[in-house]
């Protein structure tokens, strides 16, 4: 269960940038947002929006296990609400995005992303 609260707090922190369906050079913002709303669906295409080097490093089994805990944790918050983007600093191929997550029961939480492109496209990368 650690193990899995630790993969989810990479995924969220690494999976901050949300890709956008076919879209070349949105901002990492909306790839977080995308990833925010794919964790809260349980959708396991979040994938997609994970840096390669992220990807290999978690594993289809660890991605899984956290993207079940954290669409479970959301649930239970009451949903996503919003995802506020609070800061994005974008130096050259990496970002960073400072953002705000609303949950239907009042709560928020502020999470923070490092984004890296690849291929034309924002992906979360692992946190530094």
């Amino acid at each position: 269960m650690k193990n899995a609260r630790v993969l989810m707090i990479v995924l969220v922190l690494a999976l901050a940038g949300l890709i956008s369906c076919g879209k070349r050079d949105a901002a990492p913002g909306d790839t977080v947002k995308k990833m925010v709303e794919k964790m809260e669906k349980g959708d396991l295409s979040v994938s997609k929006l994970l840096a390669k080097d992220l990807a290999a490093l978690l594993g289809d089994e660890k991605l899984k296990a956290a993207v079940e805990e954290q669409s479970a944790e959301m649930k239970e918050k009451g949903g996503v609400t919003s995802v506020t983007i609070d800061e994005e600093v974008i130096e050259g191929d990496t970002a960073k995005v400072k953002y705000t997550i609303a949950y239907g029961n009042g709560d928020t939480e502020s999470e923070k992303a490092d984004l890296v492109k690849e291929e034309g496209d924002w992906k979360i990368a692992a946190s530094k």
